[in-house]
């Protein structure tokens, strides 16, 4: 099954996302039936976004979990995964490094996850169920790596107990992104060789904790998918999501003007990015923030990547592309190990910042993304 993450909704408490998910879901299928009926039967996922506010409102509201159930039985919504990487909002205000705060050093965000594994065990059947969260911290808040250590292996150990109650599998997959504190598999190594050093449980760090591996991150730095992939099996370190997301590429000229890029470029969401230059790679925090001294600079032949999700679909004119073959390449990795079973879920969430030329009507384009992912599972 395929989930399409649901961060993409401009809602922060409970009541909005209880009614955004009213409103918009049952127009997603009636879209998926006018392209395809058979799609609207197979593509029934809800990668569920719950902000720390309104997973404590969910648990809190008596019955309001057990309401939550009966709709999504009622529409057949199936929820396997969550998305607990935005602790706070995460839509229609400046986000940027807000989005790693409170990071693994944090008691709140122990206890915001400890809600979202409260909250999914109860609504979801399924017999593997994932939660993503943050790689730990952001590399610029020099977060104390014990403290950090010392949470994730509370949370395995509680996993553990879970799984056993429930009888069922439940993961954590923390998402390597650009300038995160781990950011690649190289990093994803490392910081999980130190994590079991540290613990005193390495068996369940091992089997309850793994990666969240997103495409467009992966494109960004400029990963090889497969060696990626298999180095993180290779290492034991399990593939609890694959996250299915687009990156913008902009091709540079010397005679370019970079205002082409003015267009992608807002105050919300960190857009971090690559540059490749006459054999030299340049990492860039943030495009909108460095963008007025970038424009200062003489131009130059590149190639951009920018953590910028654009729609599966949107197939960008010259002098933009996209990153669809990590994408494509994933699926070929993935149907090569079936062993691994990550959960897979679409997550483009800027619809409210793209370009006006790429917007549709948030129904049709999720809908289009889930042909789009569709056509390629089916290539494979």
């Amino acid at each position: 099954m395929i989930s399409y993450c649901t961060n993409v909704f401009q809602a922060e408490t409970w009541e909005e996302i209880r009614k955004s998910l009213k409103t918009f879901m049952p127009k997603v299928r009636n879209e998926l039936r006018s392209i395809d009926s058979s799609l609207a039967k197979e593509f029934i996922g809800l990668g569920l976004r719950l902000s720390a506010q309104a997973a404590y409102e969910l648990v809190t509201q008596k019955g309001e979990i057990e309401k939550f159930k009966d709709w999504l039985d009622s529409e057949a919504f199936c929820v396997e995964t969550m998305n607990g990487f935005p602790y706070g909002r995460f839509t229609g205000d400046v986000v940027k490094e807000k989005v790693f705060l409170p990071d693994w050093t944090s008691d709140e965000r122990l206890e915001y996850t400890r809600n979202l594994f409260e909250i999914l065990v109860q609504i979801s059947d399924a017999s593997i169920l994932s939660v993503s969260t943050l790689p730990g911290s952001h590399r610029f808040f020099y977060p104390d790596r014990e403290a950090m250590f010392a949470r994730l292996e509370a949370m395995a150990i509680e996993l553990d107990k879970l799984s056993q109650k429930q009888g069922r599998l439940c993961r954590l997959g923390l998402e390597p992104e650009p300038f995160g504190y781990f950011d690649e598999s190289n990093g994803v190594i490392r910081f999980f060789d130190e994590l079991r050093k540290y613990s005193k449980h390495p068996e369940l760090v091992q089997k309850y904790l793994g990666i969240t591996y997103d495409t467009c991150h992966a494109a960004v730095m400029r990963e090889n998918i497969e060696d990626g992939l298999n180095a993180l099996a290779d290492n034991g370190i399990p593939l609890v999501k694959v996250q299915l997301t687009n990156a913008l590429v902009y091709h540079q000229r010397v005679d370019s003007s970079l205002s082409e890029l003015e267009p992608f470029l807002d105050k919300v969401y960190f857009h971090q990015a690559s540059i490749y230059r006459k054999d030299e790679l340049q990492m860039v925090h943030d495009v909108e923030t460095l963008f007025p001294a970038i424009l200062k600079e003489k131009p130059t032949q590149a190639e951009w990547r920018l953590h910028y999700h654009i729609p599966l679909y949107a197939q960008p004119e010259w002098p933009f592309a996209d990153t669809s073959e990590y994408i494509s390449t994933t699926y070929r990795v993935l149907k090569q190990n079936p062993e691994w079973m990550p959960h897979l879920e679409v997550e483009t969430y800027t619809w409210s910042v793209l370009p006006t030329h790429l917007r549709e009507s948030i129904e049709i384009q999720i809908a289009r993304e889930l042909q789009y992912i569709h056509q390629i599972y089916e290539q494979h």
